[in-house]
């Protein structure tokens, strides 16, 4: 958020970007994200790998490379695509996860938005504010934010 990541990509991909955060499973044939989403997660890679190594300076006990790998890109096309618009049965042929699984994801999504929304308007950064909002009325929509799926 600080190094100006976030400000500079576009909705779509900041969304895409912050599936890497709440998604924790692995998917062995998951394909490699489209070359600006690959760049956005070697960054994001990075700057984990930054974090863990000033974690270890301060004497914090911390595999940096466990962390580093912890950070997974395996639903970004998808995250990417339902930003875009795509219908959820689009997104579950790119992502090829369980239905579920993939709710949750963009569910917690939406949480971690509403979070960043919060701290970007307590350190001011009100055009930062409005792209957060506008990645959340993109992904708030349909099935996945349904009250119910017994509809």
């Amino acid at each position: 958020m600080f190094s100006g990541v976030f400000k500079e990509a576009k909705v779509e991909e900041l969304v895409s970007l912050l599936s890497c955060f709440v998604w924790r499973e692995r998917l062995p044939d998951a394909a490699k994200p489209r070359e600006e989403l690959d760049l956005l997660f070697i960054q994001l890679q990075d700057t984990a790998r930054r974090v863990a190594e000033v974690q270890l300076d301060c004497k914090v006990d911390i595999d940096v490379e466990s962390f580093v790998h912890s950070f997974r890109p395996d639903i970004m096309e998808a995250v990417y695509a339902w930003a875009k618009g795509s219908k959820f049965y689009e997104i579950m042929e790119i992502a090829r996860v369980f239905e579920g699984s993939l709710i949750r994801a963009i569910r917690r999504m939406e949480e971690v938005l509403q979070q960043l929304i919060v701290a970007a308007k307590s350190i001011g950064e009100t055009q930062l504010e409005a792209k957060l909002e506008e990645a959340v009325s993109k992904i708030k929509r349909d099935i996945v934010f349904a009250a119910s799926l017994y509809l």
